[in-house]
């Protein structure tokens, strides 16, 4: 590397670090919450309403009013992660991150630098399953096409694509649990953790108290497992996720919002969903497409009044969207009172829920 070059990218590198060492928190590894608990509603949960209040996720309804909505990402994660190997008998493991169609999809290869378009990988088990990598887009994503089917594929040899820092295999058990009660749609290749603490019993209490549910989609992308770039900043875009908002939801919304009830967004998908619809269109209404949406700093919110999201990783887009809505002070300081309280976090981890009104 020549002088020149080196100079650029740790100018870059720097660059990087000064916008997002204001987001950056220590966390001991104990605290990584690697399996999830018995029940899905035990989680603890940390309230900024605004005053900080520890609770747990049992009562979340003591939390809201009669009359707010709850707005949820009905997703469901793929069985995306398959292990292959090459017609030489060297193994390859994808990640499927789109379904284009019935057989094509976009998918991460590892390691794909001796990878060639045109080559065949086939499954190390189960007979007749193949995938061809058609075209390389670069950084191992590809387009392929597979035999006889995506989802055949999936159903003979894919995993749940757990999160890398669970530092184990997937098992049984993450088949259900990575994956919310009401997951509809599938296309994701992460859960929307923050719906992950949602179980039948605490939807009674909060349908006792007269707080609403209403549903979208927001596909989770690729983008979930990488770190920011210099290059999502500058552009001031993320990773693009396809989302859909029914006309029975949309109506929904703008009925809670007319009569002056809350919004309460369940995750940072919903947020990015409901908040990429309002700018586009000016308000909420039927939609679908994909957003690139990045939510940072004083990006002035239009649809949500809270939002239940879990614990995120440090210098995380996740976490910069929190702190735009909650106060990066306020945030940053709950962040430093949870590790010091012993919370659970990212995604089988405690929650918060912060609202402004």
């Amino acid at each position: 590397m020549c002088d020149h070059t080196a100079r650029i990218w740790w100018e870059a590198i720097v660059s990087i670090d000064r916008l997002l060492a204001p987001y950056n928190y220590q966390l001991p590894e104990t605290q990584i919450a690697r399996y999830p608990l018995e029940k899905r509603h035990s989680s603890r949960l940390l309230c900024l309403l605004p005053e900080q209040v520890d609770s747990h996720v049992e009562r979340l309804s003591d939390h809201l009013n009669e009359g707010d909505l709850l707005v949820f990402n009905n997703t469901q994660v793929m069985s995306a992660r398959c292990q292959m190997r090459r017609q030489t008998g060297g193994k390859v493991e994808l990640l499927m991150c789109e379904l284009l169609d019935e057989k094509n999809v976009k998918l991460l290869a590892k390691p794909s630098r001796k990878l060639r378009e045109g080559e065949i990988l086939e499954t190390q088990i189960t007979s007749g399953l193949q995938v061809q990598l058609m075209r390389l887009l670069g950084e191992g994503l590809w387009i392929a096409r597979c035999f006889p089917s995506a989802q055949a594929v999936m159903d003979g040899v894919g995993e749940i694509p757990i999160p890398p820092y669970f530092q184990r295999d997937a098992t049984h058990e993450d088949r259900e649990r990575y994956q919310t009660i009401y997951a509809k749609a599938q296309g994701a290749v992460a859960a929307p953790t923050a719906g992950l603490h949602f179980s039948e019993t605490l939807f009674e209490r909060l349908e006792q108290k007269g707080i609403g549910r209403a549903f979208l989609t927001l596909h989770v992308g690729i983008g979930t497992f990488r770190n920011l770039r210099e290059s999502d900043i500058e552009a001031g875009k993320l990773h693009s996720e396809r989302y859909i908002l029914d006309p029975i939801n949309a109506e929904k919304i703008r009925q809670v919002q007319n009569t002056g009830g809350r919004i309460i967004a369940v995750g940072t998908t919903s947020t990015r969903c409901l908040e990429s619809i309002a700018l586009k269109h000016g308000e909420i209404r039927q939609d679908s497409g994909s957003t690139r949406l990045f939510i940072r700093d004083s990006f002035s919110f239009q649809v949500i009044d809270g939002l239940l999201t879990n614990f995120h990783l440090p210098m995380s887009s996740l976490l910069m969207l929190v702190c735009a809505f909650g106060g990066h002070q306020a945030v940053m300081s709950a962040y430093r009172h949870a590790v010091s309280s012993g919370y659970r976090f990212y995604s089988y981890g405690d929650a918060m829920l912060l609202t402004t009104r």
